[in-house]
């Protein structure tokens, strides 16, 4: 959004918002164009306005859960992926994002549980299954592993880490050695 452009939409929100202040939709899309101009504490103060009106508006508790992430407050992030999720059970990007969260806190157990949520509503989800992928690996579930490194290779061709990562189990158990430079291969020609 240019300039001229991104001006011209905060004084529309801004009018919208004095003509109705109590409009927890308009608090929301606010906040959004907020954050992407970068202005996150901003952004949170309209996302807070939201759920102050409307205590269950799932998509402004899961934008205040991403900028608090973001600011390493995960136990606050984790509290707004749950309320989140409590409003809308199949919020894949929630569940996703809640186990990097409690990824980040040290409670692996319950991070693989919400990357497996979010997989199983959302099959393609690269992103959770290669994180699934990561927290079974640290744990030394390498067969398990290998399967979620696979799934996000399915889901996404063009993420290239997985490839290196498969490659990588492969050549560090000297097994799979064929396999293990073809996906290096495949992964160096992934821009």
């Amino acid at each position: 959004v240019n300039s001229g452009r991104s001006d011209e939409v905060m004084t529309h929100f801004s009018e919208a918002l004095r003509l109705k202040p109590d409009d927890a939709d308009t608090h929301y899309n606010f906040g959004v164009a907020l954050e992407k101009q970068g202005r996150p504490e901003e952004a949170m103060a309209h996302f807070s306005e939201a759920v102050r009106l409307r205590p269950d508006y799932a998509d402004a508790h899961y934008s205040m859960a991403v900028i608090l992430a973001r600011q390493s407050k995960f136990e606050e992030a984790i509290s707004h992926y749950s309320k989140a999720l409590q409003v809308r059970p199949s919020y894949a990007e929630a569940h996703n994002n809640l186990g990097v969260a409690l990824f980040s806190l040290g409670k692996l157990d319950k991070a693989i549980e919400h990357y497996k949520k979010e997989l199983e509503l959302f099959p393609q989800a690269f992103k959770a299954a290669y994180n699934l992928a990561e927290e079974l690996r640290k744990q030394g579930q390498f067969g398990e592993a290998i399967q979620y490194y696979r799934k996000a290779i399915e889901g996404n061709p063009q993420f290239n880490v997985p490839f290196f990562m498969l490659a990588k189990y492969y050549l560090d158990r000297r097994e799979n050695l064929e396999e293990a430079v073809e996906l290096c291969k495949k992964g160096i020609k992934i821009k």
